[in-house]
Formats: structure tokens, C-alpha cells, sequence
């Protein structure tokens, strides 16, 4: 059985695994410390569509929290520890690349 969580379980930003999902008003889904960090750095546009948010709340995503709380409860995993031991197996240096190269396209 693969211990490490599904993609769509971690943080586009952070690409840790997410214990408190939010979704945008862009449709998108950030870790709720990430994407408030997002915020406070003056950034208000959105990291995954670079689309101009109107809006910055941040609505809970209570079906992706449960199917979270579901996997970490099945491997073993506390999602109340520290982000750095919750993300399983590291991303490959392509996705850090693809994640940093969409980044650095937003600040520009």
C-alpha cells in the first residue's frame, strides 16, 4: 500500500498535506495557513490560475477535510503534527520545479 497522499490531498503552495482546505472564490483549494500566508505577503491573486481574486475568503472544503481525515486515519498519519512530518514521500524534483516555475510566473 502507497503511504504517500494522493496529489489532490496536498497544498499547491505548500505541497504538504492538508489539514484545514479552503477553497477560493476561483474554485481552487489551498491549506488554510498557506494560503493566509499568500495573503499577508500582499499577493491577491490567485497561486494555481493567476486570476485576480474579488474576493478573499476562504470558504472551509469540509468533503476533501473528510476524505483527508479518512486516508491519514487509514495510514497512520496525525495530521496534528508539524506540516514537515505529514507529507509522505517528497515530490519528485520535477513537480518542486513545475510548483516553483508556476510561482515565480505569478510574480511577474
Amino acid at each position: 500500500m502507497d503511504s504517500a497522499p494522493p496529489d489532490d490531498f496536498r497544498c499547491p503552495i505548500s505541497l504538504e498535506l492538508m489539514s484545514d482546505p479552503v477553497i477560493l472564490c476561483t474554485g481552487q483549494t489551498y491549506d488554510r495557513s498557506s494560503i493566509q500566508r499568500w495573503f499577508e505577503s500582499g499577493k491577491r491573486i490567485c497561486p494555481n490560475t493567476t486570476m485576480p481574486l474579488h474576493d478573499t475568503r476562504l470558504i472551509p472544503n469540509y468533503a476533501l477535510r473528510s476524505l483527508i481525515s479518512q486516508w491519514a486515519q487509514t495510514h497512520g498519519v496525525d495530521l496534528k503534527r508539524p506540516a514537515a512530518g505529514r507529507h509522505g514521500s517528497p515530490p519528485s524534483g520535477h513537480e518542486t520545479l513545475q510548483k516553483l516555475k508556476q510561482t515565480l510566473e505569478t510574480l511577474v
